[in-house]
């Protein structure tokens, strides 16, 4: 029997990029999938589109905001009695923006970004511990954080803020948990072409595409992994920033804000 043939697996933002990809990834090895998301109408094809693919396994969609908690308990009930229970819990719903701290209304789009990101999320897996716990079931606490939660990034101050967050509290409940046989994961991605990133305009060193992504963050869920950093390249990476003494940080985000702001101003 495959790792994850059988296993039931929760997936929030599931409606397009890396969390449609894990749909279709764990529907490949024979998982059973709940999906959510904001999106009914993607959602609803994406459900269909792997029925019809994988006839003798179970899908089920709910359409739910993060945010909303009262909604998103109900939600995650939802799929746990449509699959007949629950397994793994991927919270992979996430939002950003580019944004520069000069920004009039940085505090409006922050906030919406960090209750997605990161509320959302450990609200998500909250509820999926719960359920374990108050049911004496082992099961598997995912969150996808991002390579750009290792410093806060000048640009994605609430975004890399909301990553970082999201990996401390993963490993402030991971020593606890597993006394209970609940497993934790926290999963750091580096550039990956998703709609997201797609509104990029700057050079992403090392874009991986969604499916390949998925697989890797597949490979290291059913190994059980704690902590897992990809390309092995953003890996390196991830280290340094997460090590360089803060005030080279400091002098060199300095010096990039200072040529950045040069370029925008107008040739006399």
């Amino acid at each position: 029997m495959k790792p994850s043939e059988g296993r039931r697996i929760l997936i929030t933002g599931a409606s397009s990029g890396i969390g449609e990809a894990l749909a279709k990834e764990f529907a490949s090895r024979g998982a059973h999938v709940g999906l959510l998301a904001r999106r009914e109408p993607q959602l609803r094809r994406l459900r269909d589109s792997l029925r019809q693919a994988h006839p003798r396994q179970k899908f089920c969609c709910v359409a739910v905001d993060v945010r909303d908690s009262a909604a998103l308990e109900t939600a995650v009930g939802s799929v746990i009695q449509e699959l007949g229970g629950m397994d793994v819990a991927i919270a992979n719903g996430g939002i950003g923006e580019h944004r520069s701290a000069f920004s009039s209304h940085h505090w409006e789009i922050g906030r919406n970004i960090l209750e997605v990101n990161l509320l959302g999320a450990i609200h998500t897996l909250e509820i999926a511990k719960s359920y374990w716990v108050k049911n004496q079931r082992s099961g598997q606490l995912v969150g996808i954080s991002s390579v750009a939660g290792a410093r806060g990034l000048p640009q994605i101050a609430a975004y890399s803020t909301s990553k970082e967050a999201l990996a401390a509290y993963l490993e402030a409940i991971r020593g606890e948990l597993a006394t209970g046989g609940i497993g934790v994961l926290s999963i750091h991605p580096g550039y990956i072409r998703t709609p997201m990133t797609a509104r990029n305009r700057f050079y992403m060193p090392w874009l991986m595409d969604a499916e390949k992504a998925a697989r890797k963050i597949a490979n290291a869920i059913e190994a059980e992994k704690k902590r897992y950093v990809f390309p092995v390249p953003m890996r390196f990476i991830y280290a340094f920033l997460r090590h360089v003494p803060g005030f080279l940080y400091d002098y060199e985000t300095y010096r990039l804000a200072v040529r950045s702001r040069n370029k925008k101003k107008p040739t006399p």
